[in-house]
């Protein structure tokens, strides 16, 4: 929703640059704390069985995300609607395209 509220402005860039050096503070700022949380621990990354955890886990959830994509998609005629509409931002078409995405 942030996005849509940025594009609907005149001028977006000033605006979007702050949104986008924000998220890009706050991701750094939650992997060093990540980092840092998680330093001291030991895996014994090289064994059969780490890595046999660690492979069906990834593909779980790798599963779970693309089923996910697909139940939550947004139907072909509505961002059809979206990409047709004349201006930048065509307030029926993104609209209806913003809160298809919204979980």
């Amino acid at each position: 929703m942030a996005v849509y509220a940025l594009v609907r402005e005149h001028s977006p860039s000033r605006l979007m640059a702050a949104y986008v050096s924000g998220g890009l503070a706050f991701t750094l700022g939650v992997g060093a704390a990540v980092l840092l949380v998680f330093s001291g621990i030991e895996l014994h990354a090289r064994t059969d069985r780490t890595t046999a955890i660690a492979e069906i886990a990834a593909g779980a959830l790798a599963m779970a995300l693309g089923a996910a994509l697909l139940v939550r998609r947004p139907p072909l005629e509505k961002a059809a609607a979206a990409q047709s509409g004349q201006g930048r931002a065509a307030e029926p078409g993104l609209r209806a395209l913003a809160t298809t995405w919204c979980w």
